[in-house]
């Protein structure tokens, strides 16, 4: 009994397993603006005001951009680097 058994839980997962691996579900997470503001406003707080705060998506593209009172014009471009 127990052969029947494992011959039919094998034949069974060969029958199964290959249709759950293609409906796998490509899923894409992205920084909110939301998330962004909060991640920025918290590394602005840790940091000091001497500093700035860019916080990019996926992609490299600016989301979050936060310069503090005492920071340098250039900061820009150091940030999103």
């Amino acid at each position: 009994m127990s052969f029947r058994f494992a011959t039919g839980a094998t034949a069974l997962l060969m029958i199964i397993l290959p249709s759950f691996l293609n409906a796998q579900v490509l899923m894409q997470r992205d920084v909110s603006l939301r998330m962004a503001l909060t991640i920025a406003e918290t590394a602005l707080a840790a940091c000091g005001v001497n500093t700035s705060v860019a916080v990019v998506d996926r992609a490299g593209r600016l989301r979050v951009f936060l310069q503090g009172d005492g920071a340098s014009p250039h900061n820009l471009e150091l940030a999103r680097r």
